[in-house]
C-alpha cells in the first residue's frame, strides 16, 4: 500500500512538472527566431551584432499591438495576436520606431503575456509597446536604461467598453486626439514574477469591467506544439487562448547557418545601441556579440599561456588566432601576462609634454602682442584723424568770427 502511494505521488509530481515544462516552454535562441520570422519579414544589422526583424507584408501605417484582442489569464493582461509571426513579436523582445526604418523589432528571451506600456483615466484606456531600453527586473519591475517617453502618436486609446473587444483597433481613437487624451491620462507599468512567471497586471481588471461596464471573464492559456495550430482560426473561439512555446526538440531541429540572409544598414538608425546592451538582453543581438562574450576561456587561456606581441601592422596574434588590436583594446578583462612589451619612459613624456606646453604659450603670448600692436596703432590712426577734424573746425569757426568783426566795423 505504501509503495502504491509513493508510485501516485512521484507520477503526480512527473505529470505536474511535465506540465509546468510545456507551459513554461524552453529559451528560445536566435536561429529559431530567424528561420520562424525569415518568411514575414526581413533581417537587418542595424549596428555590429544588433540585429533587428522589420515585417514586409503590412499596411504603410501598420503599428505592433493592434490587430488583435485582449484577454485576462493567470498571467495577467495576454494580447491575442492574429499575426502568423505574433507568437514571438509580442511575448517576446521589445519593439521600437526607427526614423529611418519605421518599426523594427528586437529579439529577447524573456516570454510575458505582453509587453507594453499602459496610459489610462476615468474615460479612456491606452497601450504601447515597450522600447528596448525597458528591462525587467524581478525587484523592481520595468526600468529604463535612460530617460524615455513613448511619442503619443504610437499610442492605441479606446473606451474601456471596447477594451476588450475581439477587434479592439477598430476602438481606436483617431490619432489627431492622441495628444489631449496623452496629456490627460496616468502612466503605469504593473509588471511582477510569480512562481517563476513575468506578470502583466496593467490596469486592475475590476476597474476596467466598473468603468466599462462589462464582465471580464478569465481565459485559459492553452499551449499548441506547431505553428499550424497557433495560426489556426477555427480555434480562436471559446474559453482558451492558444499560445505557441516552442520545445526542446523544436529549437534542436533549428541548426545554426553561417549563410544568414542579413541586410546591412545604409542609414543611421535612431536607437541608442549603448543603451540596450544590458546583461538581460545582450545575448539576443545576433552572432557579433556572441563572439565577444564567448571570447572566453579557450582565447583567455591560449593569451596568459603564450602572451601577445603587437606587429606594426597594427594586428594581435594570439597563437593561430588573429585580430585587430581596436577590438582587443575593447576587451579589458582580457589580463596581459606577457612580459616582452616595454614600459613607456615617464621623464621623456613628461618633457615632451613640458616643451609643448611652453610652445604653446608662447606662440599664444605673440598672437596677443601682435593683436595688442595692431589695436595700438589703430587707436592711434583714430586719433590723427580726429585731431585733423578738430584743426579743420577750429579754424572755420576762427575765419568766420574774424568775418563777423569785420561787418560790424563797416
Amino acid at each position: 500500500m505504501k509503495k502504491l502511494i509513493i508510485l501516485s505521488i512521484l507520477f503526480a509530481f512527473i505529470s505536474v512538472s511535465k506540465t509546468n515544462a510545456d507551459y513554461y516552454g524552453n529559451e528560445v535562441n536566435f536561429n529559431y527566431f530567424y528561420s520562424t520570422l525569415a518568411p514575414y519579414g526581413e533581417w537587418i544589422e542595424i549596428d555590429q551584432g544588433v540585429l533587428a526583424w522589420r515585417p514586409t507584408f503590412v499596411n504603410y501605417d501598420w503599428q505592433p499591438y493592434t490587430i488583435g484582442r485582449w484577454s485576462w489569464t493567470r498571467d495577467g493582461w495576454y494580447w491575442e495576436s492574429y499575426e502568423p509571426f505574433g507568437w514571438a513579436t509580442y511575448h517576446y523582445g521589445r519593439w521600437y520606431y526607427d526614423d529611418y526604418y519605421g518599426w523594427i523589432w528586437l529579439p529577447g528571451y524573456e516570454w510575458a503575456p505582453a509587453w507594453v506600456e499602459w496610459r489610462y483615466n476615468d474615460n479612456y484606456i491606452g497601450w504601447a509597446p515597450l522600447s528596448p531600453y525597458a528591462v525587467f527586473d524581478i525587484n523592481f519591475g520595468i526600468r529604463f536604461s535612460l530617460g524615455w517617453r513613448t511619442n503619443y502618436r504610437y499610442w492605441h486609446f479606446v473606451r474601456y467598453g471596447n477594451f476588450c473587444n475581439r477587434n479592439v483597433n477598430y476602438y481606436f481613437v483617431n490619432n489627431n486626439y492622441n495628444y489631449r487624451i496623452f496629456n490627460r491620462t496616468k502612466y503605469r507599468t504593473n509588471y511582477y514574477a510569480n512562481d517563476g512567471r513575468i506578470i502583466n497586471g496593467g490596469i486592475d481588471r475590476r476597474f476596467i469591467s466598473r468603468r466599462g461596464n462589462i464582465t471580464i471573464r478569465e481565459r485559459n492559456i492553452r499551449v499548441v506544439s506547431t505553428l499550424r495550430d497557433y495560426n489556426n482560426i477555427r480555434m480562436r473561439n471559446g474559453n482558451n487562448i492558444r499560445v505557441f512555446r516552442p520545445d526542446g526538440k523544436q529549437i534542436r531541429s533549428v541548426r545554426k547557418s553561417d549563410s544568414y540572409n542579413i541586410r546591412k544598414s545604409h542609414g543611421k538608425s535612431s536607437l541608442r545601441v549603448d543603451k540596450i546592451r544590458s546583461r538581460r538582453t545582450e545575448r539576443s543581438f545576433g552572432r557579433e556579440l556572441s563572439r565577444e562574450r564567448n571570447f572566453g576561456k579557450r582565447d583567455n587561456d591560449v593569451i596568459s599561456k603564450r602572451g601577445f606581441s603587437r606587429n606594426n601592422n597594427r594586428s594581435v596574434k594570439t597563437g593561430k588566432h588573429e585580430e585587430s588590436s581596436d577590438i582587443f583594446r575593447n576587451r579589458s578583462r582580457v589580463k596581459n601576462n606577457s612580459s616582452s612589451r616595454s614600459k613607456p619612459n615617464l621623464r621623456k613624456t613628461t618633457r615632451q609634454k613640458i616643451k609643448v606646453e611652453q610652445n604653446n604659450r608662447a606662440e599664444n603670448r605673440t598672437g596677443i602682442s601682435v593683436k595688442s600692436n595692431n589695436i595700438v596703432k589703430s587707436q592711434q590712426r583714430i586719433t590723427k584723424k580726429d585731431n585733423a577734424r578738430l584743426t579743420k573746425r577750429s579754424y572755420k569757426k576762427s575765419r568766420e568770427r574774424v568775418e563777423t568783426k569785420r561787418r560790424q566795423r563797416r
